[in-house]
């Protein structure tokens, strides 16, 4: 995973933007690069870290189930299908929705460094793609707008100049916020615990096999019976873990970035400036990447 910048650079950065991304100078300033990039960087690390949450969550999930049913703990019910609610299809769609989240930060990221035209397409290109591969209740932006972000990139065959770059960028955001909007709804209700989608039916297996494994180890009267039941509930238990250390923050990352990414529209617009939204955000991602890296 890649690595995020600190959490005061961040934060620092970040509210800068908002505070001079509306200016019209010829080109990005030093300070306006430095911040759209920190915020570019930590959505496209926000945005791996959901992608890669979900598969994680997807194996936990067949692992557990595998385990409950060759616990066989009496009173225990029928376990059904082992990947529960994490269908491929499911996971897919969920994995679309943030490596789309993770595009849209490359993307801003390639527009305020030093990137050269072929690497900048690609970038613009790929987040066309993964907007275009979302679900159509999940899309937001149409093919004439994905294809006019696409154009904002190019100057005639040449390299993209500063003022470009900034005119492309003051379109963008403004231009993509609703569909950030409603992939950061989808993945904060996802990993919300207290929602009734993927995070709580996760959940819901790790008690499941936590209650079985314990009663198993209570009653095996023979040490292998024990030793399956013992590692059978550690999976369960840190499963559950992840609940506080990265559920939590992942939900909460999500909504920020949905807030952060209207300041920065807002700003834009009107110069207004929402800089709460923007340290919270910030913080929050730092938080889920650490915490992920430890409990991987």
């Amino acid at each position: 995973m890649k690595s995020m910048p600190s959490e005061s650079a961040v934060c620092q950065a970040i509210v800068a933007t908002v505070s001079v991304v509306a200016l019209s100078a010829c080109g990005l300033t030093t300070t306006q690069r430095a911040a759209v990039r920190n915020f570019s960087q930590a959505t496209a690390a926000f945005g791996e870290a959901s992608a890669g949450e979900f598969a994680r969550m997807r194996d936990s999930t067949i692992r557990m189930n595998t385990a409950r049913a060759e616990l066989s703990a009496p009173g225990a019910g029928d376990v059904g299908s082992l990947e529960g609610a994490f269908s491929t299809e499911a996971v897919m769609a969920r994995t679309q929705a943030a490596n789309a989240l993770g595009a849209y930060g490359e993307l801003l990221q390639a527009l305020v460094d030093d990137t050269q035209e072929k690497e900048l397409q690609t970038a613009a290109d790929r987040f066309v793609a993964s907007v275009k591969g979302l679900p159509g209740t999940e899309r937001n932006l149409s093919d004439t707008q994905l294809a006019s972000i696409g154009k904002l990139v190019q100057v005639g065959g040449s390299l993209v100049i500063e003022a470009k770059k900034k005119d492309a960028i003051r379109t963008i955001i403004p231009k993509a916020n609703p569909q950030v909007a409603t992939l950061c709804d989808l993945l904060a209700a996802d990993f919300d615990p207290n929602d009734t989608r993927l995070a709580a039916q996760y959940l819901l297996a790790a008690n499941l096999l936590l209650a079985d494994a314990g009663t198993v180890v209570r009653r095996a009267k023979d040490p292998e019976t024990r030793a399956v039941a013992t590692a059978a509930y550690q999976l369960a238990f840190d499963s559950r873990a992840r609940k506080d250390a990265v559920l939590v923050p992942a939900s909460k990352a999500a909504r920020e970035l949905k807030a952060a990414n209207q300041a920065l529209t807002d700003a834009i617009n009107s110069d207004e400036v929402t800089p709460a939204d923007l340290y919270g955000y910030a913080a929050t991602v730092r938080t889920l990447v650490e915490a992920i890296k430890v409990l991987r």
